[in-house]
């Protein structure tokens, strides 16, 4: 007899032209797609944190939830599950959050989530839209503004409630594969158009090589290679210095037999070979 786990049934499958179908139902799967619902994907940039981590993390942070259940997929991310739809709510709208200095992206479950087109290609960012007139803050409105940046979801309480009238804040599920826009084009009811500038509160890094999140291979090569570039100009500088300072001490004609400059580093090249 099991102690802690579950008995299963006999439910044979059909079959369809010679080949075996598992045909779901759905009045069967609703209670799990309803308490799925309550649960949220999180996933931190940068590094996978133990599962104890994540539950002291829970703990010190979101102490007004429930006991939310943490569960952890070896792919890297969590999910948590609330006891409320409220709970979930007000963790997942809250943001942005961090854990140790790190990024945090938190998805509502889905029943086709996958971690890769979504957690790491398209995830929820904070947007805002600085002096948006104040006719443009109804909900209908905001929603076809964001909409023009990806799907939105959720305006802050603030926004909400105008209690802040510099900018409006929306949370949007946007693309950052893609160049993300810095101002969008809005025509009013009488056609007049204007350009409204848009900010994020945080965006992330993006690899078009590794096709992930949190980090940029281009961009680090690049930052490298100006590095060395900086470093190498330093050490001309400080040669030419040398001689000049040698040059004020000697009286008699004096020749540096070779070039001093050509050998700077690894990836310096004499006559077309790497030294």
């Amino acid at each position: 007899m099991a102690a802690k786990g579950m008995y299963l049934i006999i439910i044979p499958p059909t079959i369809q032209d010679g080949i075996k179908k598992v045909q779901l139902q759905q009045e069967v799967m609703e209670p799990e797609n309803m308490k799925w619902q309550k649960a949220v994907i999180l996933y931190v940039i940068g590094e996978s944190p133990s599962i104890g981590a994540m539950e002291r993390f829970k703990t010190s942070q979101w102490n007004f939830a429930a006991k939310p259940i943490v569960s952890y997929h070896n792919e890297g991310y969590f999910v948590i599950l609330f006891s409320s739809i409220k709970d979930k709510n007000e963790v997942l709208y809250s943001g942005p959050h961090t854990m140790g200095a790190k990024p945090l992206i938190l998805k509502s479950w889905s029943a086709d989530f996958n971690l890769y087109n979504e957690v790491l290609k398209t995830i929820p960012l904070w947007a805002s839209f600085p002096n948006l007139p104040l006719n443009c803050w109804g909900r209908l409105t905001l929603s076809r503004i964001a909409s023009s940046l990806g799907c939105p979801i959720y305006v802050d309480e603030c926004t909400a409630n105008t209690a802040i009238i510099s900018y409006a804040r929306v949370l949007i599920e946007m693309d950052i594969s893609k160049e993300l826009p810095k101002c969008i084009i809005v025509q009013d009811p009488s056609g007049k158009e204007f350009e409204q500038v848009v900010e994020y509160d945080w965006v992330p890094q993006y690899c078009k090589k590794c096709l992930m999140v949190g980090h940029d291979c281009d961009g680090e090569q690049d930052r490298a290679g100006a590095t060395r570039k900086i470093l190498k100009g330093e050490q001309q500088q400080q040669r030419a210095e040398a001689l000049r300072r040698v040059d004020s001490q000697l009286t008699n004609p004096w020749l540096i037999m070779g070039d001093f400059n050509a050998i700077m580093d690894i990836e310096d090249m004499v006559n077309g070979t790497t030294v």
